[in-house]
């Protein structure tokens, strides 16, 4: 399973001195019609799927009462933002997402401490 390598990733720092991850916001408009939803629901998770077989993403999480999806990425934002543009979600318009760089809070706390020496 692909969130198997996140302690992997921590343990092993991108050559510009950090982990290149990302951590992608999607938003369902709240004006998107739920048959448009289900219209598109199957095509979505199977990308999605396709999208964590593949490693791209870590782990997902929902709020189903703020329509909203988390993905953490093991993917830099330039490298996993046009992977996610091509959701289904995405394209038909019913969503709109942001991508920001994260990284382990374990590796932050590190990288805080020696900054602090």
């Amino acid at each position: 399973m692909p969130w198997n390598s996140l302690s992997l990733l921590a343990e092993e720092p991108a050559k510009n001195g950090g982990i290149a991850m990302s951590l992608v916001t999607i938003d369902v408009l709240h004006s998107t019609a739920v048959d448009e939803l289900a219209f598109y629901g199957e095509s979505e998770a199977q990308a999605l799927r396709a999208l964590g077989q593949n490693g791209k993403i870590l782990l997902a999480l929902a709020n189903f009462a703020q329509l909203r999806l988390w993905l953490v990425s093991s993917q830099p934002p330039e490298i996993i933002s046009p992977l996610v543009e091509r959701l289904p979600y995405i394209v038909a318009g019913l969503a709109t997402f942001t991508t920001d760089s994260a990284i382990p809070l374990s590796l932050a706390a590190r990288q805080h401490m020696q900054t602090m020496q």
